[in-house]
């Protein structure tokens, strides 16, 4: 006998092989001569939809840390998935602060009930108690289903390639440190259409600038009917200016280090911009600048 390899249509469904016995010398078959065997084909991966954690997130230390992840498979669900795990205080060999390969241990996630259904969610349970405040949990998800596809968008190993990272740690508030807005070169009196002025805009954040969702940066904010204002967009890394009176040419988030990182707690932001020359003369009136850090749906 001779094993021979068959390759799987693409399809999803029943699918049915027949192997069946021919003699060519005209001597007579056997009892068994026809085998059919019906197979269902699975030819796409399990894929991971998201989770109910941010990539970079925070959370109070727990016994029960519960975490869900939302699964897809068209066909079947995998049976068997794990998580990742990288503790700081326990897994960080090698002391930089950020989970590395290997650096994990393997976590078994809970499946849903129902794996026939073309999504599901997975709940893993963490024992973070050991930590300290400030020290991180890193998570990727790894595994295969029914059919032998890897799991795709789970996260890696690198510190770039999780898919979330969470810091210990109680609910704070941010805040603007008073006197935190500045122009490089000192206070000014008059700023000139045309010519381009760089601002700093100090902020603190217990949490870290992942918690942030936006920084509203006003040059006017004592007028209600044109604030003048620029937005910075914590996760897309942008600035954009909501009116035609401000001209933005660089915007950057800077921390301790460099650039600011989703868990420095002190932070500015450097704007280079200008304004128009249809930016109207209110003779006598000043503009006062001020500014907006929101998270979430609160703001302060």
């Amino acid at each position: 006998f001779r094993r021979v390899l068959f390759r799987s249509p693409y399809t999803f469904g029943m699918v049915t092989w027949e192997v069946r016995l021919v003699t060519t010398s005209g001597l007579g078959l056997g009892p068994v001569w026809q085998v059919n065997r019906t197979f269902e084909v699975d030819p796409m991966a399990p894929s991971v939809l998201g989770a109910d954690v941010e990539r970079y997130d925070h959370r109070v230390p727990a016994a029960d840390q519960r975490f869900e992840i939302e699964v897809m498979d068209h066909v079947l669900l995998p049976s068997s998935l794990q998580a990742m795990v990288w503790f700081e205080w326990r897994d960080d060999q090698n002391g930089d602060g950020w989970p590395d390969p290997g650096e994990h241990r393997a976590v078994d996630l809970h499946p849903p009930a129902d794996l026939t259904k073309p999504t599901g969610v997975y709940t893993l349970l963490l024992d973070d108690r050991s930590g300290i405040d400030g020290e991180r949990v890193g998570v990727f998800i790894t595994g295969t289903d029914e059919a032998g596809h890897a799991l795709q968008d789970g996260g890696g190993a690198q510190r770039t390639e999780h898919l979330f990272i969470y810091q210990l740690g109680p609910e704070r508030a941010p805040s603007l440190p008073s006197g935190g807005f500045a122009l490089e070169g000192g206070p000014r009196s008059i700023l000139h259409p045309g010519t381009v002025y760089t601002a700093h805009v100090e902020m603190e954040e217990p949490n870290g600038l992942s918690d942030l969702n936006k920084v509203e940066v006003h040059l006017a904010a004592d007028s209600a009917s044109s604030p003048m204002t620029v937005v910075w967009d914590v996760e897309e890394e942008v600035c954009r200016s909501t009116t035609a009176l401000v001209i933005v040419h660089d915007c950057d988030m800077v921390g301790p280090m460099g650039k600011a990182g989703p868990f420095d707690d002190e932070f500015t932001l450097v704007i280079e911009f200008e304004l128009s020359w249809t930016t109207p003369d209110l003779d006598s009136l000043t503009r006062t600048p001020g500014a907006i850090l929101k998270i979430g749906r609160a703001h302060v």
